[in-house]
Parts: structure tokens; C-alpha cells; sequence
């Protein structure tokens, strides 16, 4: 807690830390997922589909799908020993909540 505060005061006070962490965040996720890219990819996959031939580029999106997912499984606690302690009991507890309702949900259907 404690260095998350300590960093977004630095980031309030350092307008171009924070230009700079912007830029470098747009960069990571052009490169993760264009939309552009992504628009002509699902474009030719509907195309293949209606004209019934195999999609030529579906062996590199499916991989780059699953190098995307794993960045995002490897990453999405955050980078640091001390965001992941912060990050992962709250990821847990929201997921605990969703199953507790869910299972109320379902008592009461039955």
C-alpha cells in the first residue's frame, strides 16, 4: 500500500513521468492488438467462412491470441512481489463473492 501510494504521488507531481507512462502504455498495447490489424483480420475470417475455404492466417491468430494470453495471465497482478500481495487477495474475494451469489442464484431456482 505503501508504494502504490508512494507512486501515485510521484506521478501527481511528474507531468512528464506521466506523458512519458502514457505513450509507453499506447506503445505496449498497439503492439499486443491493433485495432486496425484486428478489424482486417476478422474481415477475412468472416470472408473465408462465407466462402467456405480455410483462413490462411488462422494459426498466427490463434498464437498470437495465446502469447497475449499468457502476457496477461503472467501480468495480471501486477509486476512487483508487493503488487501481487496487494492485487491477488482482492482478485480472490471478488471471486468468492461471485460464486457465493451464484450459488444463492441457484438455491433459489431449485
Amino acid at each position: 500500500v505503501s508504494s502504490t501510494a508512494s507512486a501515485i504521488l510521484q506521478l501527481a507531481g511528474d507531468e512528464p513521468l506521466r506523458r512519458q507512462m502514457g505513450e509507453a502504455s499506447r506503445k505496449h498495447v498497439r503492439r499486443l492488438a491493433s485495432a486496425n490489424v484486428s478489424i482486417e483480420r476478422l474481415e477475412e475470417t468472416l470472408e473465408t467462412a462465407v466462402d467456405g475455404v480455410p483462413n490462411p492466417r488462422a494459426h498466427a491468430d490463434l498464437e498470437q491470441a495465446r502469447q497475449v494470453a499468457g502476457w496477461l495471465d503472467k501480468n495480471q497482478f501486477g509486476h512487483s512481489l508487493e503488487e501481487r500481495i496487494a492485487l491477488k487477495p482482492l482478485y480472490y474475494r471478488v471471486r468468492f463473492s461471485e460464486w457465493r451469489k451464484n450459488l444463492r442464484r441457484r438455491a433459489a431456482l431449485t
